[in-house]
């Protein structure tokens, strides 16, 4: 049976190749079908089954076509300028997405002109593909080699006349290395800047007056090295223009006197033709259609060649012609928060003044962008109308720049006067704005021979959106005093204040801790401390040891400051009061009164005048003593610089328990403060700012408040009248988002034996 299916395979085969084009005609079952008879079937083998259709010739299977991987993930090597989120910014490959590596290589070079347009000349971008745990997805990373960046060594403007180079390059970023270079970025090369400085450029001539003046060319050269930079602006000046005259036209606010407002522009008829100036003051003259609720009022200018006004025949002038042109008066769709990468858009919103289908609202607009600058969360916040497809409809951009609101600082500071704090250990971490929830929290150590405080504040300033603050702080704290220490072993305490509205704030809380009054031993500066007569811890007495001080607060404050940390202008005003005692069931005593002043204005070149002025008082209505640890004490930052901290106090004289008696400096019950300061710019554009102050002040007993008023002379070495202690000095302000830090020098003009001539503190704080 297997030789008769032989002949039937064969013919089979040879048909199916033959059809396929396999074989050639003279081959074995090949060529053309005959065409004489009709095609026989071969005659089966008496035992092979029956075969309805022809059986087909195996085929190859194709092999499958090939996967593309899937990018999963970027990573950054040897990351250098940019964050990381900025370098992503730059990838155009999508991550996740199919593995295209012209594309990678592509970002690879974008990376790389970045980093040249920053100054690093020689940086070089390269990219590789690296497997990850799955069989189908891969890993991009970037190596980034930036090289050293290229110092800006040249800055020059070619082509200018009469306008000197100097005056033209003003307010430009891209400058030559100079002084404090690091702080106000002068020698930097930062490629995107140089368009912005060739419109500086443009600018400064407009305000002179040269309307055609213009930028031809930038041209930016390294130098063979590729560690240096020169850049060279060519310009045209053209001739000086002179204003003919402006004329004001249109939909001019409703009653506007259209003379009035013409003299709100500074330039006059005749004068050189300021534009920029121009431009600026007539922005403002739209203000008043803008609050009627025009968000979109602005002037459609025309300019007509006129004689020039001076005659002379090498200037050319203009008149202006500037249509009020007030735009719709539309309603608000929607409010648009951008720009904020860490807080949280709640926190923002809860400053948001304007309303979503209500009709739009300037003032709300202006209201919303002082209230976010105020946070300090901030650097710059815009708020703008956006226009829609509807002219009668807009929505509204809330636009935040974030900036750093923390600081993390372990530092030491310096108090060189006679018996002061000597060397200061300072730690500072603190948050203005925690996860960006809007919330503020510090933790604050402070160690020297003087002082050991340890304080932890976290502080709601919206709590529950609403404007009331609440604080809580917890504290452990020792002061050292030329004959005792007081110590608070442990302390906590709420606090709360509420706005009224007008700049008006109440304020109230309760504290409690734990401690009192430490005596030196007999080992401490030979003080006789266990001989004194103290009395007993539950009593109210002048030395209390080992009790609860527990107190009520409140206050009442007018706060209008442009600033909370770093003000320039505006006014502070507080009445104070504070209670312990029974009431609170505290084991010392006192009624705490207190007032204080504080101006702040702001001229002109950023100048500031500052003045601070406080009074205070402190008595014992349940009778007895005022404790100490509730007494004034003056001297050092704060109060009467130029004398050693806590040193300005009247002294009692104390009875022993030998019979003897012992001179202690208790602290006074009624205290006077006076500081003046005047506050200046050091560098434009950096945080550096230089101060002189003048202060006076003192702290009085019973008995020296009763000779002050009587005009008899308190001999404890104060010559000022009212028996005041002063001091002046000098030092120097660096700005930071959270707190300024301070290096001053003082110099006390009431001096007492043991005084020293001058004395240097560095540390962290606002003086007021």
């Amino acid at each position: 049976m297997c030789a008769a299916l032989v002949p039937l395979l064969l013919v089979l085969a040879a048909r199916v190749a033959a059809q396929e084009g396999e074989l050639p005609p003279d081959a074995p079952g090949g060529g053309p079908p005959a065409e004489a008879a009709p095609e026989q079937p071969a005659a089966a083998a008496p035992d092979a089954p029956p075969m309805s259709a022809p059986i087909p010739a195996p085929t190859q299977a194709e092999p499958p076509p090939p996967v593309t991987p899937v990018l999963a993930e970027v990573a950054f090597e040897n990351r250098a300028y940019f964050k990381e989120e900025t370098l992503r910014s730059f990838l155009t490959h999508p991550v996740p997405g199919p593995l295209d590596r012209a594309t990678l290589d592509g970002d690879a070079e974008r990376m790389r002109a970045r980093f040249v347009d920053r100054g690093f000349l020689a940086a070089t971008v390269a990219v590789r593909v690296e497997p990850t745990l799955s069989p189908a997805a891969v890993r991009a990373v970037f190596a980034i080699e930036a090289g050293a960046r290229a110092e800006l060594k040249s800055v020059s403007v070619v082509g200018n006349v009469d306008v000197p180079e100097a005056a033209l390059r003003e307010g430009f970023f891209s400058r030559p290395p100079e002084p404090l270079g690091a702080v106000t970025r002068a020698g930097f090369f930062h490629r995107p800047y140089l368009d912005q400085d060739g419109q500086r450029l443009v600018a400064n001539y407009y305000k002179r007056g040269y309307l055609e003046a213009r930028v031809l060319d930038t041209r930016v050269q390294a130098w063979p090295s590729l560690d240096g930079i020169a850049v060279t602006l060519q310009v045209i000046e053209g001739p000086v223009y002179e204003l003919a005259g402006i004329d004001l036209v249109g939909e001019a606010p409703d009653d506007a006197d259209l003379a009035a407002l013409r003299a709100k522009i500074a330039v006059k008829d005749g004068e050189v033709c300021d534009l920029v100036s121009i431009q600026q003051q007539a922005d403002a003259l739209l203000e008043p259609l803008r609050v009627l609720g025009h968000p979109f009022a602005r002037f459609e200018q025309a300019v007509a060649v006129a004689p020039p006004p001076s005659g002379n025949p090498a200037h050319r002038a203009v008149q202006l012609t500037l249509k009020f042109v007030r735009g719709p008066k539309p309603t608000v769709r929607a409010v648009l928060v951008s720009g904020n990468k860490g807080t949280a858009e709640r926190v923002i919103r809860r400053d948001v003044e304007v309303v979503a289908n209500a009709p739009y609202d300037h003032a709300a607009l202006k209201t919303t962008e002082r209230q976010l600058m105020g946070t300090g969360f901030f650097s710059a916040v815009q708020a703008r109308a956006v226009p829609t497809d509807d002219p009668n409809v807009v929505d509204v951009e809330v636009a935040v720049t974030e900036q750093q609101t923390w600081l993390f600082s372990v530092a030491p500071a310096f108090d060189t006067s006679a018996g002061g704090e000597g060397l200061i250990i300072v730690g500072v971490l603190a948050d203005r704005n925690v996860l960006g929830t809007g919330l503020f929290t510090s933790a604050f150590a402070r160690l020297s021979g003087k002082k050991q405080t340890f304080d932890f504040t976290l502080s709601d300033p919206r709590f529950l959106d609403s404007r009331v603050t609440l604080s809580g702080e917890a504290h452990r704290r020792e002061v050292s005093y030329r004959a005792f220490r007081t110590r608070s072993e442990a302390g906590a305490g709420v606090r709360t204040t509420v706005p009224l509205g007008l700049g008006f704030v109440v304020g109230g809380g309760l504290g409690v801790e734990y401690g009192g009054v430490v005596l030196y031993d007999e080992k401490n500066d030979g003080f006789p401390g266990p001989a004194l007569e103290l009395d007993g811890p539950t009593e109210l007495g002048l030395l209390p040891a080992g009790v609860f001080r527990n107190v009520v607060r409140a206050s009442v404050a007018f706060d209008k400051r442009d600033s909370l940390l770093l003000p320039r202008n505006g006014i502070y005003a507080d009445l104070s009061g504070a209670y312990a005692g029974p009431f609170t069931l505290s084991g010392l005593g006192f009624l705490d009164g207190g007032a204080s002043l504080k101006l702040y204005w702001t001229p002109l070149w950023g100048i500031t005048l500052k003045s601070n002025t406080e009074v205070g008082g402190v008595v014992n209505p349940h009778g007895g003593e005022v404790p100490v640890t509730d007494r004034y004490f003056l001297g050092g930052l704060g109060s009467v610089r130029g004398f050693p901290v806590l040193s300005l106090s009247p002294v009692a004289t104390l009875s022993t328990t030998d019979g003897g008696s012992v001179d202690l400096e208790v602290g006074g019950v009624v205290r006077l403060v006076q500081n003046l300061e005047l506050e200046f710019p050091l560098w434009p554009d950096t945080p550096f700012r230089g101060f002189v102050f003048l202060d006076s002040g003192n702290a009085f007993s019973e008995g020296e408040l009763a000779q002050v008023f009587s005009g008899a002379a308190i001999d404890r070495g104060a010559t000022l009248p009212f028996g005041l202690f002063a001091s002046t000095g000098f030092g120097v302000l660096i700005e930071t988002p959270v707190l300024p830090f301070r290096f001053e020098w003082s110099v006390p003009l009431t001096a007492r034996a043991g005084d020293q001539p001058i004395s240097f503190f560095l540390g962290i704080g606002s003086a007021f």
